[in-house]
């Protein structure tokens, strides 16, 4: 029983370092349209 709460627990882990991952690369892509926007102006 302690070893299937510990697989869940880890499987918990990587899905919030998963939605981590995900935010922060949307993030990310956002920076690299706003420079690419910002060299299409000048």
């Amino acid at each position: 029983m302690l070893h299937e709460l510990r697989l869940v627990q880890l499987l918990y882990q990587l899905m919030q370092a998963r939605t981590v991952l995900l935010v922060e690369y949307r993030m990310v892509d956002k920076d690299v349209m706003s420079l690419q926007t910002l060299d299409q102006l000048s």
